[in-house]
């Protein structure tokens, strides 16, 4: 009877240092959204294709004006867990290699098109599932274009853009992961003026594009 209450007194004083502990240093498990919580900045590549629709034409227009080739950039943005496993993210996109293309227009010879800046930022939604995290994304972009005649006369609009897309993220290593992208996009319409020697014919165009791209990114 003596050992059994001397052992019944050590289980209690042990459950009793157990629960102190517990207090003391609780045992906390990560939600998988908040693996994905924070900063990250990050470099991509990846292919675009460019399809440049003319919307009207004075006679004068291009014959193939798509816009096509390979781009690469860098993405910064903020993810925020918002429960135990959607995460809420905000990004901004600057593509630095982006595609060029020569347009031959009749008569007048060849234009080249340029891309000269572009940019696009939004809002995705995420599910994380561990070290996965399927998403989905909207946005808008900006980019200005210039064309170029042969002798050097230029015409350049600014067009606005809406862009949807899905990817899905991996995290390999604490801090890093990949980011596979398919991204669509589709801009108003602008005009460009492809006659020279003052002579002024605007011709409507926009572009639609899907892109598919890889990243990687660092999250602080």
């Amino acid at each position: 009877m003596k050992r059994l209450t001397i052992a019944t007194a050590l289980l209690l004083a042990a459950g009793a240092t157990s629960l102190h502990a517990a207090d003391t240093f609780p045992l906390t498990s990560e939600a998988p959204a908040e693996k994905w919580q924070g900063f990250y900045t990050g470099a991509w590549l990846g292919y675009h294709w460019g399809n440049v629709e003319n919307t009207y034409c004075n006679g004068i227009c291009g014959d193939d004006l798509d816009l096509k080739g390979a781009v690469g950039g860098i993405e910064v943005g903020y993810n925020f867990a918002i429960d135990q496993n959607w995460v809420l993210g905000v990004f901004a996109n600057v593509p630095l290699l982006k595609p060029q293309e020569d347009a031959e227009v009749p008569i007048f010879g060849t234009y080249d098109i340029d891309p000269r800046w572009a940019a696009y930022s939004g809002v995705k939604i995420g599910r994380a599932y561990g070290k996965w995290m399927p998403y989905g994304l909207l946005g808008v972009g900006v980019a200005r274009v210039k064309v170029t005649d042969d002798v050097g006369t230029s015409s350049s609009a600014t067009h606005l853009s809406g862009v949807v897309g899905a990817g899905v993220e991996y995290m390999f290593a604490d801090n890093w992961s990949l980011d596979g992208r398919f991204v669509y996009s589709f801009s108003n319409e602008k005009d460009y003026n492809f006659c020279t020697g003052g002579l002024y014919c605007p011709s409507g165009y926009k572009e639609t594009s899907p892109n598919v791209t890889i990243g990687l990114n660092y999250r602080f």
